[in-house]
């Protein structure tokens, strides 16, 4: 591979419409004089290969900054039979891609700047420069603005569309199109099972793009769009005289796109999440994105995760992913009894939540409603340890209204929660060791597995005080390093796993203190002073917590807190089992399904053995210590028992995954 040595200032990896857009306003701006430019691109961007669209006043920044291409406009909007309206004083402009790209190129040739051909593997942050590898060569620069499009994986939590075309430019030998007006959506045509509607701009009165567009979760099919186009064509305009298609996929996602982790490398276009996820249009939005940028010295500018605007979009994919035959119906009505200016603004996000709300109004409001009952509900269960939470909530009302039936929900939630995570987590601990199906090594993993089991055992019976001390540390460690690996991964400090970890306990004995007193006292511990005002020090441990998950933004930490908030006024079986069922139990077995890529009824499968040796441990070792009355006491020696090693290969498998990441 040949290493570019010299230094670049500026490198734009991709030459599309995003950064376009950037080098426009940077032109403007005066910030690429006396600057070295270095663009990379798959391939030479020469060819009309797509159509840029935006609404704008004449008077705003993006109109005037490309009104020497704008090649069209149109004052009126067409939307299936209805009578054109105006959108003044908004017009509807179209800019054709051969030339954005060269003008774009005429930009960077005043700056001297070079323009390649090539396939960037990877962009990384060197410290004092980024480096830029392509298949031949490396380059280094001060800033990289990186508008290669993401992978888009339908992913849980996450919906993501279509928004494919198939379009003509025709022309005929009478006068049948207007050149005022452009045909948004005209949904005259067959949906085939999803959204459709045909789409023209016309040029002149003979000469226009018809289009046909689909929303949806399938890419429309090539065969079947020229059938529909010619179709369509025929009957509305009769014969005409194909001279360019167009085609093309845009993704409708509400995918939440991961910001830069560094402040030399800024994202643009759509892995800067600048597609309108509702409506595909992304020009105007990657122009503003640039004026953000421009505003904050080109370094990456935080975009808003979640706002009203994006939970309308949330609602209308999945109304088009369900149910597409209210496509229709939806987009017919928005702009029925609402002013297209008005539509238009909404679009674009610039309306009030008052005016929202009127749109709203005029649209058919079951979907919606249907859409937001789905859309909360799923996102109630995907949110971090939802079934704890619910459970939690579930034995709070009963305890408080119908205690006997709080009790047995108790005991019920216990019960299956140790069958279903609580012990099969920790009997897949010969996978984490990377074991195969050998049963000599099968044996000698088990035979070594009871040795530390059996050694821990005897330490209890020893001295209860030492057993029990050294299972709330190596407990302490283990949860902490658990939780932590689940909410900030990349960023792993072994100091706040161990506060974490030490804040856990503390929350869930404190304010327990009585129960704990009368476990300790079944291993014969003398026992010890009661800790003072055990629920407020939990509650204010968790307010600090609190505040600091939100500075340093780390959300799984948030529903915790919530979850051990929830655990105060409960008896310690049930605060104890919320956390390590609900929480613990079930992290570390999501962080094995991602490791061992296997499906939950196969890790049950591969744990079933040892989870049925786990169960005949525990009953034989309730026989033998006879002398406790109760089953807690003889549980938690047993979870210690089998913890120790657990947390010893778990430790391992997550220094493993973290050795990479950068110390802290």
């Amino acid at each position: 591979m040949e290493t570019e040595h010299s230094h670049w200032d500026y490198i734009l990896v991709g030459l599309g419409a995003s950064a376009s857009t950037l080098i426009e306003v940077m032109h403007q701006r005066g910030a690429l004089h006396g600057k070295r430019i270095l663009a990379l691109d798959r391939e030479e961007k020469i060819a009309n290969d797509k159509t840029f669209c935006f609404w704008s006043r004449d008077e705003v920044p993006v109109t005037q900054a490309f009104s020497d291409i704008t090649n069209a406009h149109w004052s009126k909007i067409g939307i299936n039979n209805k009578s054109p309206e105006s959108i003044e004083p908004e017009r509807y402009r179209h800019i054709r891609s051969d030339a954005l790209y060269q003008k774009t190129r005429e930009t960077l040739a005043q700056y001297s700047a070079l323009v390649m051909q090539g396939q960037v593997k990877s962009i990384a942050d060197r410290g004092e420069w980024v480096e830029v590898e392509t298949q031949r060569a490396k380059f280094e620069a001060e800033r990289v603005f990186d508008s290669r499009p993401p992978r888009f994986e339908k992913t849980t939590g996450t919906l993501l569309l279509w928004q494919s075309f198939l379009g003509f430019k025709v022309t005929c030998n009478r006068e049948i199109f207007d050149p005022s007006v452009y045909t948004m959506m005209d949904f005259n045509v067959p949906q085939d099972h999803h959204t459709q509607f045909i789409y023209i701009l016309p040029f002149s009165k003979t000469t226009a793009l018809v289009e046909l567009t689909r929303f949806g979760s399938e890419q429309i099919n090539e065969t079947t769009a020229r059938m529909r186009l010619h179709d369509y064509l025929n009957e509305k305009f009769g014969k005409v005289e194909i001279l360019e298609e167009e085609k093309g996929a845009i993704p409708m996602t509400n995918t939440r796109f991961q910001p830069s982790e560094s402040n030399r490398i800024v994202k643009i276009g759509t892995s800067a999440g600048m597609i309108k996820p509702s409506t595909g249009y992304s020009f105007l939005r990657s122009f503003k994105h640039a004026e953000q940028l421009a505003a904050n010295d080109y370094k990456p500018v935080q975009q808003p995760q979640f706002n009203r605007f994006s939970l309308y979009d949330t609602l209308l994919l999945y109304i088009l992913y369900k149910w597409p035959h209210h496509g229709v119906q939806i987009f017919t009505a928005l702009f029925k009894r609402i002013s297209p200016q008005r539509v238009l603004r909404f679009l674009d996000e610039r309306t009030t939540a008052w005016e929202d709300i009127q749109i709203f109004a005029t649209l058919p409001p079951l979907p919606f409603l249907r859409a937001l009952t789905h859309v909360t509900l799923r996102g109630l269960m995907r949110l971090p340890y939802a079934i704890a939470l619910f459970a939690a909530l579930v034995y709070l009302l009963l305890h408080a209204f119908v205690p006997a039936y709080g009790e047995w929900f108790k005991y019920g939630f216990v019960a299956i929660g140790l069958l279903v995570v609580g012990i099969p987590h920790g009997a897949l601990d010969h996978q984490v060791k990377g074991l195969g199906q050998s049963p000599r090594d099968l044996l000698f993993f088990t035979l070594q597995y009871l040795t530390v089991m059996f050694a821990v055992f005897w330490v209890w019976k020893w001295s209860p005080v030492l057993g029990v001390g050294s299972f709330l540390l190596y407990s302490i460690a283990h949860f902490g390093q658990t939780d932590l690996m689940q909410w900030r991964r990349k960023s792993f400090s072994w100091s706040e796993a161990l506060l974490w970890g030490l804040t856990v306990f503390t929350v869930l004995l404190a304010p327990h203190w009585t129960e704990v007193a009368a476990i300790l006292s079944a291993y014969q511990i003398a026992p010890l002073p009661a800790i003072p005002f055990g629920s407020e020090v939990a509650l204010g441990l968790l307010t600090l917590w609190a505040i600091y998950s939100v500075r340093q933004r780390v959300n799984g930490m948030r529903f915790s807190i919530v979850l051990l908030a929830l655990t105060l006024p409960m008896d310690l079986i049930m605060a104890f089992s919320l956390y390590f069922i609900g929480q613990h139990s079930t992290t570390a077995w999501r962080h094995l399904q991602k490791e061992l890529n296997l499906s939950s009824m196969a890790l049950h499968l591969r744990a079933l053995p040892y989870t049925a040796g786990a169960g005949l441990l525990l009953s034989g070792l309730y026989v033998v210590m006879g002398g406790f009355k109760d089953i807690w006491p003889v549980f938690f020696m047993f979870l210690a028992g089998i913890s120790l090693p657990h947390t010893i290969l778990f430790g391992v498998l997550y220094q493993r995954k973290s050795k990479s990441l950068p110390a802290h």
